[in-house]
């Protein structure tokens, strides 16, 4: 809540919600994108809760759970087809 007053240009949420019970998650998720979406806020929300991304109501990138990994000189890489 703090972010959003500070009026951001962009929120950049990180599982934001995981650590509130349930109750409390769906009325802070309720109150964060209501005031996201009133103030045309681009929002980026990274999560493992359909919940949260349903909550959004943009459009949701899901990423495979495993993706395949590779060794490289610099460390581990993200294998892309």
């Amino acid at each position: 809540m703090r972010t959003l007053l500070a009026e951001p240009r962009a929120l950049l949420l990180d599982e934001p919600f995981n650590k509130l019970d349930q109750d409390l998650r769906e009325r802070v998720r309720r109150f964060v994108f209501d005031h996201a979406r009133s103030l045309a806020l681009p929002t980026l929300l990274v999560t493992h809760d359909p919940a949260d991304a349903k909550a959004a109501g943009g459009p949701v990138v899901s990423l495979p759970e495993r993706p395949p990994r590779s060794m490289s000189p610099t460390g581990p890489c993200l294998m892309t087809s």
